[in-house]
């Protein structure tokens, strides 16, 4: 029953406190609608939260000094965050980072950005970062949902396409899949393209947002259930569940 996401404090900022401004913070509401800022030590600079699991770890982003963004993770309201690792720019402040979603068994997604401010999709564990191909050609990719079974979705972008692929990285290093492949005939004829993939339940159902240049009209669209490409991504699916599982069970008091 909890929601993760972000309030606006407003008030003075600056050495002086002279200057006022918005500041956003990253916030969970309880089930009975109590708020909760969660604990940023670089406030008043800003914070937001994208998503939460079942144990309440939380991710989103973080900003110091309003010159760029790092994804985070948060395990409780009262710790500051983890700042997730990104390549490229020595998880320097100039990075355009952010976490998008975290599966029960804490596996987080999301993207940074390189220092021509390509965007790349990761997939993050504990203190361990894995990238997450884009489709062969393509330099832009990002992350927006994974399940508990560790399938990931997003999109996927080249230097010359005029929109984007929605795409689905399957569990465990699967290779990614342009999610038009698995679009019907009659949506193919009638010119839809799978743009972007929004989110992912546990059973694979998609929901992906389209666009028909022929007609101009958008339209979001649910995929059944994508099988996984092969037995071998799905063993290793296992063992990062296992590996979430005794991660959690780990950081539980004793009885």
């Amino acid at each position: 029953g909890q929601v993760a996401g972000s309030s606006i404090w407003y008030g003075p900022i600056g050495l002086a406190g002279s200057n006022y401004r918005n500041v956003e913070q990253a916030t969970v509401w309880s089930a009975s609608g109590q708020a909760t800022v969660l604990r940023y030590d670089g406030f008043p600079f800003g914070s937001g939260a994208n998503a939460i699991n079942r144990d309440g770890w939380v991710v989103g982003w973080v900003t110091e000094f309003d010159v760029g963004y790092r994804a985070a993770l948060w395990t409780s309201s009262t710790a500051n965050p983890l700042l997730l690792s990104s390549p490229g720019l020595a998880n320097s402040w100039g990075s355009w980072d952010s976490a998008t979603s975290v599966n029960d068994n804490g596996l987080a997604v999301g993207y940074t950005t390189d220092e021509r401010e390509y965007a790349h999709a990761q997939l993050w564990f504990d203190e361990f970062r894995f990238e997450l191909a884009a489709l062969a050609g393509d330099n832009t990719s990002a992350a927006a949902d994974i399940n508990n079974l560790g399938q990931a979705i997003g999109a996927s972008k080249g230097e010359d396409d005029v929109m984007a692929h929605a795409v689905l990285w399957g569990a465990g290093g699967a290779p990614v899949a342009d999610l038009d492949s698995f679009m019907g005939t009659a949506l193919r004829d009638a010119g839809w393209n799978f743009y972007q993939a929004v989110a992912i339940n546990d059973l694979g159902n998609i929901v992906v947002n389209g666009y028909n240049p022929q007609t101009g009209d958008y339209g979001a669209f649910l995929l059944a259930a994508v099988p996984e490409p092969g037995s071998l991504a799905m063993y290793l699916s296992g063992l990062l569940m296992l590996v979430g599982s005794r991660r959690r069970a780990s950081q539980e008091p004793a009885a």
